[in-house]
C-alpha cells in the first residue's frame, strides 16, 4: 500500500508499449487511475473541433502543430495533477504529448517518478504487439486498391498507415527521449514488456523507500 499520493509518468513515442506497461504497473501498485495523453488530446478535440493541431493521428501533424498539441495537453495534465493531489490519490500518466516545460515541471515534484521507455524491437514487431491494446487499424489493400480498417496481421502489416510513417514516429520518439534526458530522467531499454515492467517496478520500489 502506498503511504503517499504519487505521480508516475511514462513517456515515449508511438508503439513503444507505454499503455500496457502503465496498466501493468498500476496493477502492481493498486493505482486505479491511468491517464493517457491520447485521451486528453481526444477530449480537447471534442471541445475544440476547429483546432487543426488537435487532430489525430499525431504523426501527421507538422512540428509546430505538434508542439501546440503538446502544450495544450500538458496544461490539462498539470491541472489534473493538482486535482488528484488535493484528493490524495495516486495517478499514472502515459503518453507522448508531453511538452518540455511539463517534463521540467515534473522535476520539481518530490512525489513524482518520471521515466521514458525505449522498445528495442523492430518497428514491425512493435506494431504487432500493439494489437494487445488496439483492435482496429487503417491499412491499404493492394489487391482491391481500397483503404480498409481491421485487425493487423503479418500479411497486411506492411500496408498499414503506421508503417508508412515509421520515419516520422521514430523522429518524434527520439525527440521525447532527448527531452527526458535533458532533465536527467532515466530511460528503460527493453525487448520484452514483462522485463520492462519488472525493472520499472523495482525502480519505483527503491524510489518509494526514499520518500516514505
Amino acid at each position: 500500500m502506498l503511504n503517499n499520493n504519487i505521480i508516475i509518468t511514462i513517456g515515449g513515442g508511438s508503439c513503444q508499449g507505454k499503455s500496457i506497461l502503465a496498466l501493468n504497473v498500476a496493477h502492481k501498485l493498486n493505482i486505479p487511475l491511468v491517464i493517457s495523453t491520447d485521451t486528453v488530446r481526444n477530449q480537447l478535440f471534442i471541445v475544440y473541433p476547429n483546432n487543426p493541431f488537435l487532430t489525430s493521428p499525431t504523426y501527421l501533424l507538422k512540428p509546430s502543430w505538434f508542439n501546440k498539441q503538446k502544450y495544450k495537453v500538458s496544461r490539462i495534465l498539470k491541472e489534473l495533477i493538482y486535482i488528484y493531489e488535493l484528493r490524495g490519490e495516486s495517478i499514472i500518466i502515459e503518453g507522448l504529448h508531453l511538452s518540455s516545460d511539463f517534463i521540467s515541471f515534473l522535476r520539481t515534484k518530490s512525489n513524482a517518478f518520471t521515466i521514458c521507455i525505449n522498445n528495442n524491437l523492430s518497428f514491425a514487431d512493435r506494431i504487432l504487439n500493439k494489437t494487445e491494446t488496439r483492435n482496429i487499424f487503417k491499412y491499404f489493400n493492394p489487391n482491391t486498391e481500397e483503404t480498409k480498417y481491421g485487425k493487423i496481421t503479418e500479411s497486411n502489416l506492411h500496408h498499414t498507415e503506421l508503417m508508412k510513417y515509421e520515419k516520422r514516429m521514430t523522429q518524434i520518439h527520439n525527440e521525447i527521449i532527448n527531452d527526458f534526458k535533458s532533465e536527467k530522467f532515466p530511460i528503460i531499454n527493453f525487448y520484452k514488456i514483462l522485463d520492462a515492467t519488472n525493472k520499472l517496478y523495482r525502480m519505483i520500489e527503491e524510489w518509494l523507500n526514499t520518500i516514505n
